[in-house]
């Protein structure tokens, strides 16, 4: 099945309109690219009301160790990708601008406004609150709560990206050894964080988040498919990735210009 029939196909798929046979083939087809199922998720993510609801943790892993997890989940989702042809980056490019039926061109343009606007008033609502007091109540600077949030957030978007985007064939089994690893020390940093007396908007996506991690480090160090399905279900039903992509661009775009990243050391 082409790219150009899935995405004409998208909206009705996600709204669950589809006879099985089409349906079958849609989700056949997305099983497989990266692309596609990228885009449905956007989709998802309009359609669906955002719902407003001493040693640190995170010096148990460098920076190093983050950016080669991140290197590898962009080498996995590479690898998966490597198996379907490849086509002209030009033309993938014009389809999506030109050859896409009505009824999906306006849902995704209503998602686009939809999550534009989730992000003004999380911004509108949130950086108030971290304006309101120069220090928290323990005596920490708001400055460096935030920075830890930003890493926080940062870190675990990878993570949920990298689970998001992991192929693995019908019948075969995945090592997900470095993911619970990180799964194990996000959970740690999490319940740092929870001592920071942190504001209650984050705290409440820090607590969200941490349901889907320890979910993550309980499974085993080989899962198939249905096993990361029920991960990736927690991950889309509680629109974690956009929440936490918010979240991290609000806490890093409060920090003044020319603070340091914090920097981590292998224990």
């Amino acid at each position: 099945m082409r790219h150009r029939d899935v995405w004409n196909m998208l909206y009705e798929f996600a709204r669950d309109e589809l006879d099985v046979e089409r349906k079958k083939q849609v989700e056949q087809h997305l099983a497989g690219c990266d692309r596609c199922f990228a885009e449905l998720q956007v989709l998802k993510e309009g359609m669906r009301l955002v719902r407003p609801r001493r040693r640190k943790p995170s010096q148990e892993h460098s920076e190093m160790y983050w950016r080669n997890f991140a290197f590898r989940v962009e080498q996995r989702a590479r690898a998966s990708g490597a198996r379907r042809p490849l086509r002209n980056r030009f033309w993938q490019d014009a389809e999506w601008f030109f050859l896409i039926r009505r009824p999906y061109t306006i849902a995704f343009a209503a998602s686009i406004t939809i999550i534009v606007m989730a992000g003004i008033l999380w911004y509108g609502r949130v950086l108030p609150t971290l304006k309101e007091s120069d220090i928290q109540p323990t005596g920490v600077p708001v400055q460096e709560v935030n920075q830890e949030l930003s890493d926080y957030f940062h870190k675990s978007k990878i993570l949920l990206v990298g689970i998001s985007n992991i192929s693995v064939p019908e019948g075969q089994r995945v090592d997900l050894t470095v993911e619970r690893q990180a799964a194990r020390a996000l959970i740690r940093q999490a319940r740092y964080l929870d001592q920071r007396q942190i504001d209650e908007r984050a705290q409440y996506l820090v607590r969200a988040l941490e349901k889907i991690l320890i979910e993550l480090a309980n499974m085993e160090d080989e899962a198939d498919l249905p096993d990361i399905e029920i991960v990736r279900a927690g991950i889309y039903q509680e629109n974690m990735l956009f929440r936490i992509r918010v979240a991290e661009s609000t806490y890093k775009e409060s920090l003044p210009n020319g603070v340091p990243q914090m920097k981590t050391n292998h224990q």
